[in-house]
């Protein structure tokens, strides 16, 4: 059957689940996401498939969009396989629609991202060294939380433009 073929070409898993919660039809990539076999999930219940995943946050969302018929995406951890998972949920006659992938290392390097902007963050309030950025085309002036403090700009109320920047910090973007 074509939809198969093209369905089983894409990186994405997808899947459908009844009313009664069964694995109606699924891509092979589906099954290679979650580590199973195709076997192991059409036909079969995905509560018995994935018996902890039972009152976690991805039941309630597959609950939702069944009950309202409302899509949702949502990303979450999937504690039991370790994973981080991105998914477009949807509904139609008779059940639910769900294409999905896996964002693990994506969401790994976001924390990371995160750590580190903390790091420099810690770093530049010892050293108190601020950093700004000067657009000189729209000529607006960006400061983060220590350069506005080092430069006593109050951000809620400064608007970034050049010429409401306080004169030390117009000598100091002259340089």
């Amino acid at each position: 059957w074509r939809a198969n073929h093209i369905l089983d070409s894409i990186s994405d898993g997808f899947f459908t689940l009844n009313r009664d919660w069964v694995y109606t039809a699924l891509n092979t990539p589906a099954a290679k996401l979650v580590g199973k076999t195709p076997e192991q999930l059409l036909n079969h219940r995905i509560w018995d498939v994935f018996p902890d995943a039972e009152h976690s946050i991805w039941h309630r969302r597959y609950q939702q969009v069944m009950e309202f018929g409302t899509p949702i995406e949502m990303i979450d951890h999937y504690p039991t396989l370790g994973r981080w998972y991105a998914a477009r949920i949807d509904p139609f006659d008779g059940g639910i629609s769900v294409f999905f992938h896996d964002v693990t290392e994506h969401q790994k390097l976001q924390a990371d991202l995160r750590a580190n902007q903390a790091r420099l963050l810690s770093i530049q309030r010892i050293a108190r060294v601020g950093s700004w950025d000067l657009d000189i085309a729209g000529m607006r002036v960006t400061l983060d939380d220590i350069g506005a403090e080092i430069y006593d700009v109050e951000l809620e109320s400064f608007g970034g433009s050049y010429e409401a920047s306080p004169p030390t910090l117009i000598e100091h973007l002259k340089r």
